[in-house]
């Protein structure tokens, strides 16, 4: 008997594999931004200021307290002089 994993059983239902879905795609953007970020040696506290929000509100972003905000995806990006490029694959089963 194959024993399934905590990923598996969520994944199980479509409401589930939505809100994966929702986790895995914040997860990469925020990964992403804050890699670029990183290696700019630009602080929370820099970026925010740069594109007028508080630095607990990019820093809450950023740690996927609150969902991310495309504008503000948008702003961070442009403010690195850079663009976000999106592919997609097919989820395997």
């Amino acid at each position: 008997m194959k024993t399934r994993n905590f990923i598996d059983v969520i994944k199980s239902t479509p409401l589930g594999r939505r809100i994966y879905q929702r986790q895995t795609l914040q997860l990469q953007i925020t990964e992403t931004l804050c890699g670029e970020m990183n290696a700019r040696r630009i602080s929370r506290k820099d970026m925010a200021g740069k594109i007028k929000i508080s630095e607990k509100s990019l820093s809450n972003m950023l740690n996927g307290v609150t969902e991310i905000d495309i504008r503000k995806v948008s702003d961070i990006l442009t403010e690195m002089d850079l663009q976000l490029l999106i592919d997609t694959e097919k989820i395997p089963k």
